[in-house]
C-alpha cells in the first residue's frame, strides 16, 4: 500500500524555499540599488566638482595666470588622485593641467601635442552638443563621463565665454570607496528564525494542509515583514546620508570658489551658485540644493519616497515569487511535476 504523503515535509520544504527566495531575493535586489544609488551620487558629487571648476575659470578669464592659479588653486581643495585640465579651442592649447603628466617641458600652457588630439576632438565634441541643443535638435549629453581603469572616472564639461564654448573643462576623479554591503546577518535571521519556528510549532500542529499552510504563511510573512522594515529603514538611511555627502560637497566647492575669487581678484558677479553647478549631463539643475549648497528639505524627501517606494517594489516583488514557491512545495504540486516526469521520462 503506498503512503500518503508528509504534509509538514512538503510545508517545512516550501517555507525553506519561500524564505530563501523571497528574502535572499529582496536582499539582492537592494544590493543592486544600493550599489547603483552610491555610484550615481559619487558621480553628481563629480559633476558639481566640474561645474564649479567651470564657472571658476570663466571668471578668471578662461585663459592666463589667473585661471591656472585658480585651477591649482581648486585641485588643493579635491579628494587625493584627482586631476584637473583646461584646453582651449583656439590655438588648440592647454592652458592649464593639474596632471603630474604635465610637468617639466610638457608643463602647460602649452600646445595639445598629436596623441592628445581625442582631447581636441572632445572638446569640439561638447562644442557642438551645446549648439546642437541650443538649436532644439535632439538632445545630447554636454557632460562627458567615462570609466577609467581602476574605477575612477574622467569628466569634461565645455567652457564658455561670452555664451560661446571656447574649450572644455576636464577633470579625473579617484574610485570612492564601496558601497554599504547589505545586511546579510539581517537576512539570514529572517529567513531562519520562522523556520526553526514553524519547525518547532510542527510539534503540535496536524497533518493537515490547512493548518500547515496558515502557519508556513505566517512564517514567511514574519520573516518577509522583519527584513523589508529593516531595509526600508536601512535604505532611507542611506538616501538621506547621499544628500547630505553631496550637499557637503556644494559647501566645499562654495567655499573654496569665495576665497579663490576673492584671492585673485575675480569678478564678484552674483557670488558661487551651487544650485547652478549641481547638473544633469545636460546641464540641467536638479533643483536639489539651494544657492549655498544646503538641501531642498522637499525635494530630499521625495528622494527618500523614491527610495522607499522601490524597496517596497523589491520586496513585493520577491514576496510574490516566495509565495509561488510555497504553494507549489507546499501543496504537492512540484512533487506531482517531479513524478510526472519520473513516469514519463522516456517522453523527454
Amino acid at each position: 500500500m503506498k503512503r500518503a504523503p508528509s504534509h509538514r515535509r512538503r510545508f517545512a520544504a516550501g517555507l525553506a524555499a519561500a524564505l530563501a527566495l523571497g528574502v535572499g531575493g529582496t536582499a539582492l535586489l537592494l544590493s543592486g540599488e544600493r550599489r547603483q544609488a552610491a555610484e550615481d551620487a559619487e558621480v553628481r558629487k563629480d559633476i558639481l566638482s566640474l561645474v564649479a571648476l567651470g564657472d571658476l575659470v570663466s571668471r578668471a578669464g578662461g585663459g592666463g595666470d589667473r585661471v591656472r592659479e585658480a585651477v591649482a588653486a581648486w585641485q588643493a581643495g579635491q579628494p587625493p588622485g584627482g586631476e584637473a585640465r583646461v584646453v582651449l579651442l583656439q590655438g588648440l592649447l592647454l592652458e592649464a593641467s593639474t596632471s603630474p603628466r604635465d610637468a617639466g617641458e610638457r608643463a602647460a600652457p602649452r600646445r595639445l601635442s598629436r596623441e592628445e588630439k581625442p582631447l581636441f576632438d572632445q572638446a569640439q565634441r561638447l562644442r557642438a552638443a551645446v549648439a546642437g541643443n541650443r538649436e532644439g535638435e535632439a538632445r545630447k549629453p554636454e557632460i562627458e563621463i567615462e570609466r577609467l581603469p581602476g574605477g575612477g572616472r574622467e569628466l569634461a564639461a565645455p567652457l564658455e565665454a561670452g555664451g560661446q564654448v571656447v574649450g572644455m573643462v576636464q577633470i579625473s576623479a579617484a574610485a570612492h570607496g564601496a558601497a554599504a554591503r547589505p545586511g546579510w546577518l539581517d537576512a539570514l535571521l529572517s529567513a531562519v528564525l520562522p523556520l526553526l519556528a514553524f519547525l518547532v510549532a510542527l510539534r503540535w500542529l496536524p497533518d493537515r494542509r490547512l493548518p500547515l499552510a496558515a502557519a508556513a504563511l505566517a512564517a514567511l510573512a514574519a520573516g518577509m515583514g522583519w527584513f523589508g522594515a529593516g531595509a526600508v529603514r536601512g535604505l532611507e538611511r542611506d538616501e538621506r546620508g547621499r544628500q547630505e555627502a553631496v550637499a557637503e560637497r556644494a559647501r566645499a566647492e562654495v567655499a573654496r570658489a569665495g576665497e579663490v575669487a576673492a584671492r585673485l581678484g575675480l569678478p564678484a558677479e552674483a557670488g558661487p551658485d551651487a544650485s547652478s553647478w549641481d547638473v544633469d549631463v545636460h546641464r540641467q539643475p536638479r533643483g536639489l540644493l539651494t544657492r549655498e549648497g544646503e538641501p531642498v528639505p522637499a525635494k530630499v524627501e521625495g528622494m527618500v519616497r523614491a527610495a522607499r517606494g522601490d524597496a517596497r517594489g523589491a520586496l513585493l516583488a520577491a514576496g510574490l515569487v516566495a509565495l509561488l514557491a510555497l504553494a507549489a512545495v507546499g501543496l504537492g504540486g512540484a512533487a506531482a511535476v517531479g513524478r510526472a516526469l519520473v513516469v514519463n521520462r522516456q517522453a523527454y
